[in-house]
C-alpha cells in the first residue's frame, strides 16, 4: 500500500503512520548527537522506527486504515490485500496441550508432560533482560560500569536500565 498524510491539525505533532527506514547519521539531530556522545551511545545509523507522512509497502490493519482515511489519509496506491477468516487455528495443538497439562497435574510422574509445549521449547531464555528504574545517579553509574549492562533509558528525572541475566537457569531437557 503506498499512502500519504498531510502534516496538518492533529498531526503536526506527530504522525499516526510509523516505517522501518535507514537513518544516515547527517539526519540526526545535533541535540541527539550530542545526548548519544555524552551518554556513551554510539547507535546513530541504521534502521529505526520513524513516524512519517507517507509509506510505501506497508501493511495495515483494516481498522486502522479506516481511521487513516476518515482522518485525511490518501491513498495512492494498493497492492495486496488479505482477507482475514476467523476461525480456530491450531485447534489440535492447543487440545494435546491442554491434556498434557491435566495429565501432568493428576499424575506427578507425568508433570513434564504438563511443562512442555512448542513455546516453552523455543523460547530464548539467554534473551531475557532485567529492567529496572531509578532516580540515584550512583545506580546508573554502577549499572553502566556492569559487564551485564545493555541500555540505558533517560526519562524525565529518572532512568530505565536494561541488563542482561547474569544467570540463567533452564528447567527443560535438551
Amino acid at each position: 500500500m503506498k499512502c500519504a498524510l498531510a502534516p496538518v491539525g492533529k498531526f503536526e505533532e506527530m504522525s499516526p503512520i510509523f516505517v522501518n527506514r535507514d537513518v544516515l547519521e547527517a539526519a540526526v539531530p545535533k541535540e541527539m548527537l550530542d545526548y548519544l556522545t555524552r551518554t556513551g551511545r554510539k547507535r546513530t545509523t541504521g534502521k529505526k522506527l520513524l513516524g512519517a507522512f507517507e509509506a510505501d509497502e506497508i501493511l495495515l490493519y483494516t481498522p486502522v486504515l479506516r481511521w487513516y482515511i476518515e482522518h485525511g489519509l490518501e491513498l495512492q496506491a494498493v497492492y495486496t490485500t488479505i482477507e482475514y477468516q476467523p476461525r480456530k487455528i491450531l485447534a489440535w495443538f492447543v487440545g494435546e496441550v491442554t491434556d498434557a497439562r491435566r495429565m501432568g497435574d493428576t499424575d506427578k510422574e507425568k508433570a513434564i508432560f504438563a511443562e512442555s509445549s512448542y513455546g516453552k521449547m523455543i523460547e530464548a531464555l539467554e534473551r531475557h533482560t532485567n529492567v529496572s528504574y531509578t532516580k540515584d545517579e550512583k545506580t546508573v553509574d554502577r549499572a553502566l560500569r556492569s559487564a551485564w549492562f545493555e541500555d540505558l533509558t533517560e526519562m524525565a528525572d529518572a532512568y530505565e536500565i536494561t541488563s542482561r541475566k547474569p544467570r540463567i537457569t533452564i528447567h527443560r531437557p535438551f
